[in-house]
């Protein structure tokens, strides 16, 4: 026991010294200004040194995300990436090391791999049944996905052309930083989604204040901000709201919002616990976003479609903390199954195709009117474009959180080095570049997902027979979404997951076609 103790610790030490790695990043990347062509000037607005005209870039989301979908310059897609994943230190080493330590803490508990200790108390319930379950899907997206990355070939070709840098014989490839552009070079060229026009109808504070309308209708709740100043807080823009039941006043929890990245500040999206329900203690959440902020000079922050969906997912984490009840949540042994607590949360998403929901969450900043009909039917046509690639690359970093997991990992970073330059190609089509590696900042397997990234997709399919049993004829109904709230928020970390799914869905289990459907596979 002693030594799993050490083991324990040790891990958790690796684990924080990696994600301070990743927090801690102050690397800038400095462009001439013909090679940002393509950026609007919304972007190089706050971005450009008045002294020497270059744009700088850094590697938080607000800044790698415009880059890679709109920078027509493949050189500078190529930097970015190259940066990013050749970053944050020693952490591939770190990843190694923590790895190795799992592995050992599973042999002490009896078990071939950390993947059979992680996942036999999951709904998959063995690393054989995810691999099976991953197997299936890579089948079925596997010609999809061919298809997509032949058309993002024929658009690079197109686009090349244009700019006069073809060359005659040339092969064309499709690499890591051209996935983004080409996507969005063909939503604008053939579907009329321009991300920068959909940007200007999804100013982020009528989407949060909207985002919370709509969750306070469908659940049956009362959210009050409280005044700054009233509450104790670790950074001036952190906001607090209490949360009330609806019918009977009744004090569910608190939440906090801190939506705005910052040096050393976690750098993805997630929520964390703060307290658990425990007597008359309320259950308090925080949610940790990396969204654009305003400007200086008082110019709204605009978001990009994907982060309107991002915002509604992760509230709706913070609503299955909030609203599960009774003491029997109240314990550290109440938590849902990995492999489950993403489905709520992705049932969500669902709402921001809903031309019922889009209709309320966009407002243009300047006029104020919500997303032209013809806009958003473009927009939800366009929902599935290169669908089967991007279902390629989440089984790929399934399969690669699987095999470092397993009961033969990689022991060392080359080793980590070899299995990513191996797996990216073989599954998504795509050439790892040279020494890139983006298991140098994959935190989710260096946290409560390390051998449970595959639980997003398995908790994929249950979210899709969700909305589609219970919400698609009308995404806004108040019983449907009580029902929700009762059936499958409430119980919590208790009781069998499966039983309170098969309550929800009229006494049936869960099935795959609607996650097919939903995704455009059959």
């Amino acid at each position: 026991m002693e030594e799993l103790k050490g083991l324990t610790e040790r891990d958790a030490e690796v684990c924080a010294k990696y994600k301070a790695n990743v927090a801690g990043d102050a690397t800038e990347l400095w462009f001439e200004s013909p090679e940002m062509a393509g950026m609007p000037a919304s972007f190089l607005k706050h971005r450009v040194d008045g002294s020497s005209g270059k744009v700088k870039v850094t590697l938080s989301y607000p800044d790698i995300i415009p880059v890679m979908g709109s920078c027509e310059v493949e050189s500078t897609r190529k930097a970015v990436v190259e940066a990013r994943e050749r970053a944050y230190g020693e952490n591939l080493e770190l990843m190694a090391e923590g790895v190795a330590l799992r592995k050992r803490m599973a042999e002490l508990l009896g078990y071939p791999s950390w993947a059979h200790f992680v996942i036999e108390t999951r709904m998959a319930g063995t690393p054989e049944a995810v691999e099976e379950f991953l197997g299936k899907l890579k089948e079925l997206a596997r010609k999809g996905s061919e298809k997509d990355i032949e058309d993002l070939r024929a658009a690079k070709k197109e686009h090349k052309a244009k700019l006069g840098e073809l060359v005659d014989g040339e092969e064309v490839v499709i690499e890591a930083w051209d996935t983004s552009f080409y996507s969005n070079y063909i939503l604008k060229r053939d579907y009329g989604v321009d991300t920068e026009v959909v940007r200007e109808f999804f100013p982020l504070d009528h989407v949060v204040e909207t985002t919370l309308q709509i969750y306070q209708e469908l659940l049956g709740l009362v959210f009050v901000e409280l005044p700054s100043g009233s509450f104790s807080r670790w950074h001036k823009d952190v906001r607090l709201f209490l949360v009330n039941d609806a019918a009977s006043g009744t004090r569910t929890g608190h939440f906090y919002l801190d939506l705005h990245p910052r040096q050393g500040k976690y750098s993805h999206a997630a929520i964390f616990h703060l307290l658990k329900r425990h007597r008359d203690q309320t259950a308090v959440d925080a949610m940790m976003c990396n969204l654009p902020a305003p400007s200086a000079d008082g110019t709204p922050a605009l978001l990009r479609h994907g982060d309107v969906v991002t915002f509604f997912h992760e509230f709706g984490h913070i609503m299955h903390g909030l609203c599960a009840e009774g003491d029997g949540n109240a314990t550290r042994f109440a938590k849902c199954p990995r492999d489950f607590v993403e489905a709520p949360s992705q049932m969500l998403e669902n709402w921001c195709w809903q031309p019922q929901v889009l209709r309320r969450l966009s407002k243009h900043y300047k006029s104020g009117e919500p997303l032209p009909d013809t806009l958003r039917e473009a927009l939800v046509a366009a929902k599935n474009v290169h669908e089967a690639m991007g279902m390629m690359r989440q089984l790929y970093l399934a399969t690669l959180d699987l095999t470092i997991h397993s009961a033969a990992p990689p022991t060392s970073g080359t080793g980590l080095q070899e299995l990513v330059d191996r797996l990216r190609p073989e599954i998504t089509g795509i050439r790892n570049p040279k020494d890139a590696n983006m298991l140098r900042s994959f935190g989710h397997l260096m946290n409560q997902y390390s051998a449970a990234y595959y639980g997003y997709l398995w908790a994929e399919v249950i979210s899709a027979d969700m909305f589609a049993t219970r919400f698609e004829a009308d995404c806004m109904s108040k019983e449907a979404g009580m029902d929700y709230r009762k059936m499958v928020l409430a119980p919590g970390g208790t009781g069998k997951i499966m039983d309170h799914l098969k309550a929800f869905l009229g006494g049936r289990a869960p099935t795959q076609e609607p996650f097919l459907r939903s995704r455009a596979i059959i």
